[in-house]
């Protein structure tokens, strides 16, 4: 081994031990700084919530056959500001649940269940926006009495 390659090796060496010595200093220097840049800022994504629906709930009953239930009609959904590719469902529940897709935000679900005898039924009416992961919902509770085929607009 000539001279040559004994100063090129421990000029490499030197190197190698400066550049361990100042990288891990400089890289601290530039993560330490705790204040975010002029014009950042963090805020929450949040979907529109849905501020009102147009439509009717009709009470269904057929004696005849030992059902009752209800109709649930959507005429329109205002919520200003959503996103686009924004899907919509509508379902009506009381032990069990039936739903259906909203096109243009309009559309019908009808939910029919065992008649009972002398007893009003609850429905809840609820309409869900989703997109992605994210949903908002409303919804709106009807009853109905025994036989009554009665409408209520909402």
């Amino acid at each position: 081994m000539n001279r040559t390659d004994t100063w090129r090796r421990a000029a490499a060496v030197v190197l190698a031990v400066v550049c361990f010595l100042l990288v891990p200093q400089v890289a601290q220097a530039v993560f330490s700084v705790r204040q975010a840049p002029a014009g950042t800022g963090v805020s929450i994504a949040r979907m529109a919530t849905i501020s009102s629906v147009t439509g009717s709930f009709q009470c269904t009953s057929n004696a005849g056959r030992l059902a009752a239930g209800g109709t649930a009609t959507i005429r329109g959904v205002g919520d200003a500001g959503q996103l686009g590719g924004t899907t919509y469902e509508v379902e009506v529940s009381d032990n069990g649940a039936t739903s259906a897709p909203l096109s243009n935000k309009q559309g019908s679900v009808t939910h029919t269940q065992e008649f009972r005898l002398f007893r009003s039924s609850t429905y809840t009416v609820t309409v869900t926006a989703s997109f992605r992961s994210w949903t908002t919902e409303w919804s709106r509770e009807f009853t109905c009495n025994p036989f009554s085929t009665a409408t209520t607009t909402f």
